[in-house]
């Protein structure tokens, strides 16, 4: 079963109040079904602390889907002068010019 695209786009944007590192371009998800990947695009190397409080708004989010089997989530450096790639949405997408 596959999860509401904008229930998981609200739970995610929720749980990311107060947990967006200065560092993060972009933050992408994808639902297949049970599993759930969501992957964070940072400008320069992101830090042990940065990574646990995206994974913890991570953890939250997909504790309201007991239905996903699968969880993965990647923290990405791609420098600002290279482009990021969507998933199925963007949760966060910092403006760059």
């Amino acid at each position: 079963m596959s999860i509401d695209k904008d229930e998981l786009l609200l739970s995610s944007q929720q749980a990311l109040i107060g947990a967006i590192p200065k560092k993060l371009r972009g933050l992408t998800v994808r639902n297949d079904y049970n599993s759930l990947l969501w992957i964070a695009y940072f400008d320069d190397q992101p830090t042990e602390r940065e990574k646990d409080i995206l994974s913890r708004a991570y953890r939250e989010v997909a504790a309201k889907y007991p239905n996903i089997q699968s969880i993965r989530e990647e923290f990405v450096f791609i420098p600002t002068s290279f482009r990021i790639d969507m998933l199925d949405f963007w949760v966060f997408l910092r403006w760059e010019e």
